[in-house]
């Protein structure tokens, strides 16, 4: 290291108390639901790990945005007035779920998914429709004709809608 390399690392050593944090980097260690923060480690080895990093505005639990981060995944955590006690989670890089204002309603539901149910649902009834409009009474057939015209509608029964088909478990809302 030259006198200057080496200046400039004391010289950053001793600041370092005085200069505000903003962002770092860090690894989540541990995530605790129920109180909404998390255990980092921040990734510039100086710093000292730290513990219950705030998830949401912790103005009170369960109601805001709730963005739970896989364990070892990067967070980047900010540090309100240099407090360590008001740290909090800036960004994410993986989630595990995300709570929006709590989840008594459960997942959200995927668009797509739903549109193909609903879509089923209305060809299915489309044809029963066209079977009906195709239909001409044949007298003293006791309804064989329509049972005739019908029978590709009535062959086959809709699958029931179960909430996995359409509900994403990893967005919740309440």
């Amino acid at each position: 290291m030259t006198p200057e390399e080496k200046l400039r690392k004391l010289l950053e050593d001793f600041v370092k108390g005085y200069i505000n944090i903003q962002v770092q980097p860090a690894k989540v260690i541990s995530v605790d639901l129920t109180e909404e923060t998390c255990n980092v480690e921040f990734l510039d080895e100086d710093l000292a790990p730290h513990n219950e990093v705030h998830l949401t505005a912790g103005i009170g639990v369960g109601t805001g945005m709730l963005l739970e981060p896989e364990i070892n995944s990067v967070v980047y955590v900010g540090i309100v007035n240099n407090d360590p006690q008001w740290a909090f989670v800036a960004l994410f890089t993986k989630l595990k779920s995300i709570k929006l204002r709590g989840d008594q309603f459960g997942g959200l539901v995927k668009v797509a998914d739903n549109v193909t149910r609903l879509n089923n649902i209305e060809k299915d009834l489309n044809s029963l429709k066209t079977a009906f409009k195709n239909w001409s009474p044949v007298s003293q057939d006791g309804g064989a004709a329509l049972k005739t015209i019908a029978a590709n509608w009535f062959g086959t029964n809709l699958e029931l809608t179960k909430k996995s088909h359409i509900e994403n478990t990893e967005v919740k809302h309440g």
